[in-house]
């Protein structure tokens, strides 16, 4: 089954989920209104007044969750009407499956987040997930898959994922094995890329010991050249002071270089966050790519404003281009405002 049909299978199915056994189903039904303007401006080596841009987002997002007993079926989706840079209307799926557990096992369909690892950006034990920066966090995209997830004891268990295509041949394949042993959630994960031509394998752990500790690490083998494999690995931490003030940061090694996202091999990220009170969080965020002199940091305020709604405000700057590697220097401010119901 190809992933078009696999997607609109599952709408179907919360299509029917929703109409049958209203007795017996419980609806929730949840969103949010938001609207954004900013501000951009790209240093081409001379300033001109096409150096400068604008851009707003109007956006409604809707998600929809409906559970029976031993099913659940859960979509969400959003539509933004853009001006600016980009114009015009984008609708989007970000999620949309349905989720069956006939006693211990679960068995999911649809497009789903696949999270198997416990790094923020760069996450080499996910082998299904792509990771990038979604406005000022980073946030895993969902991808249309079937799942199969079987419990091995209470703290451990093992899983099985299929990414179809139209060609069996040209799928995605793989599974993972999970527990928790010695105060550390530890995780074993191989799949198969069929396009690619390549199967990964990678380990992840996770313990907290007075701080959290993770470290992940994959090796990417082509099928017909296995001299070439290639290696990429995640360490990172994160801790508190109190209650208030948060901090995180990782670094990455990736051997191959990418195409898209961060083609550097040595990258780190880093956040803080502070509590100011009940009503606002200060924030600072920073992109490095330690290779080639490429810094981004962010700075940005949220304030609750009235309830369910709340005000955010940020500051970029960038020294590059994190894919091309072009020594271009650019920087945004903007601001959100944003109704939950």
């Amino acid at each position: 089954m190809s992933a078009p049909r696999l997607l609109g299978a599952c709408l179907c199915g919360i299509a029917l989920a929703v109409g049958a056994g209203a007795q017996e189903s419980t609806y929730l039904l949840s969103g949010s209104i938001s609207f954004s303007g900013n501000s951009v401006w790209l240093d081409d080596g001379d300033f001109q007044t096409t150096d400068l841009g604008w851009a707003s987002d109007s956006a409604v997002e809707l998600a929809i969750d409906v559970k029976r007993p031993g099913v659940r079926a859960s979509a969400l989706g959003r539509v933004d009407a853009m001006t600016g840079g980009t114009t015009g209307l984008e609708a989007s799926l970000e999620r949309a499956y349905v989720r069956w557990s006939p006693g211990p096992v679960v068995v999911t369909a649809g497009r789903q987040v696949v999270n198997w690892g416990n790094a923020l950006l760069w996450s080499p034990a996910d082998l299904f997930a792509e990771t990038s920066i979604v406005g000022l966090a980073p946030k895993r995209a969902g991808t249309d898959a079937i799942r199969l997830a079987v419990p091995l004891g209470p703290l451990g268990g093992v899983e099985a994922v299929a990414v179809p295509t139209a060609s069996l041949a040209s799928g995605r394949y793989g599974g993972r094995l999970y527990g928790y042993a010695l105060g550390s959630d530890c995780g074993l994960e191989a799949a198969w890329d069929g396009t690619a031509g390549a199967t990964t394998i990678a380990a992840n752990i996770k313990t907290n010991l007075v701080v959290g500790l993770w470290a992940e690490a994959a090796a990417i083998i082509p099928d017909f050249a296995p001299a070439e494999t290639n290696f990429r690995g995640t360490i990172g931490a994160d801790w508190s002071v109190g209650s208030d003030l948060l901090f995180s940061a990782e670094y990455r090694y990736d051997q191959q270089t990418a195409t898209t996202g961060y083609a550097g091999a040595h990258c780190l990220y880093a956040t803080a966050s502070y509590k100011a009170g009940d009503f606002a969080v200060l924030a600072v965020s920073l992109v490095a790519d330690l290779g080639n002199a490429i810094v981004a940091p962010t700075v940005s305020a949220v304030f609750d404003i009235a309830q369910d709604a709340s005000l955010t405000a940020w500051a970029l700057w960038s020294s590059g281009n994190f894919a091309s590697l072009a020594a271009t220097d650019s920087a945004s401010i903007g601001a959100t405002m944003s109704l939950a119901f």
